[in-house]
């Protein structure tokens, strides 16, 4: 019976707000249910949310992995989405903000500023290039010949045109410490 699994939920949702330290007089519980992604999307529409915070993984999934529904609301959320992984405490002390000089990498170092200077936290805002050895891998060996070894000039180039992106979005934060760090790597994703 739907109703008994509801009342059921609910009152097991009600008991976790009210024996966790987040306080539970200002927060109001709902339970849904359905597809946990279409429940969720629509939870936000309903409740005009602009951000949703979940945790890394729900009850399966192994260490160092993000759960399937967190995955696809990171991917496919028509809202920003905030991913808590189980070990996390505290204040953050120090924050990466990944910069590929998009609208959405400059949105992303807006809010690793404020979280910053909420919690007193430093920033890193991290641009990974691909080397030109990589990208002749990628396209086939169709590139011309290229030198092996570090590009100096490359990653000056680099380097400058990130100290310009960040500064500007910086301004507004002028107590937190920002560093930019330009790496080259064959896979980004290192």
């Amino acid at each position: 019976d739907e109703a008994a699994i509801r009342a059921d939920w609910e009152t097991r949702l009600k008991t976790f707000v009210e024996e966790s330290d987040v306080g539970g007089a200002h927060i109001a519980t709902e339970v849904r249910i359905g597809s946990a992604f279409t429940e969720l999307v629509e939870a936000c529409h309903a409740h005009a949310a602009d951000l949703l915070i979940m945790g890394a993984k729900g009850s399966h999934g192994g260490t160092n992995r993000i759960g399937i529904i967190a995955a696809r609301c990171v991917r496919k959320a028509p809202i920003d989405v905030l991913i808590v992984r189980e070990d996390a405490q505290g204040p953050f002390k120090h924050v990466v903000a990944c910069v590929d000089f998009s609208e959405n990498s400059a949105k992303a170092v807006q809010y690793a500023l404020h979280l910053a200077a909420q919690d007193k936290a430093d920033v890193d805002c991290l641009f990974v290039y691909q080397s030109a050895m990589a990208m002749s891998v990628d396209y086939g060996g169709y590139a011309p010949p290229i030198p092996i070894g570090p590009d100096d000039e490359a990653l000056k180039s680099w380097q400058r045109d990130l100290e310009s992106f960040v500064s500007q979005l910086t301004r507004s934060s002028p107590d937190v410490k920002v560093r930019s760090l330009v790496k080259e790597r064959l896979n980004i994703r290192e």
